[in-house]
């Protein structure tokens, strides 16, 4: 995956497969057995080669995943937030909140 300068096979496997899978989220172990590679190993490969651990950056894909909707379409944050793998519209307010500093419903593009 190029844009994030991953040159693993199996890191490369990992991250398509939480790219793929954004609303309906895998867990790390599931993630690494589809992989091919054990949950620690998993762990050394993206602290090694994006330097954050793998929980860390697939909430990150899924978190700028919402963005991109909360951005370009009117759908309702509730449902953003389950498309986007979040079990509830208020821990998905927090993250999202934590991590991009605004709350979702100040960033939208309207």
């Amino acid at each position: 995956i190029t844009r994030y300068n991953i040159h693993n096979a199996r890191l490369n496997a990992a991250v398509a497969l939480m790219e793929a899978n954004i609303e309906t989220p895998l867990s790390i172990d599931q993630i690494a057995s589809q992989a091919s590679v054990s949950k620690r190993h998993l762990e050394r490969l993206f602290d090694q080669q994006i330097g954050q651990r793998p929980g860390r950056f697939y909430t990150a894909i899924r978190l700028r995943h919402a963005r991109g909707l909360l951005r370009q379409t009117a759908l309702p944050v509730s449902t953003v937030a389950a498309l986007s793998g979040f079990s509830t519209s208020a821990y998905f307010t927090r993250r999202y909140k934590h991590f991009f500093g605004t709350p979702p419903k100040d960033d939208r593009c309207d």
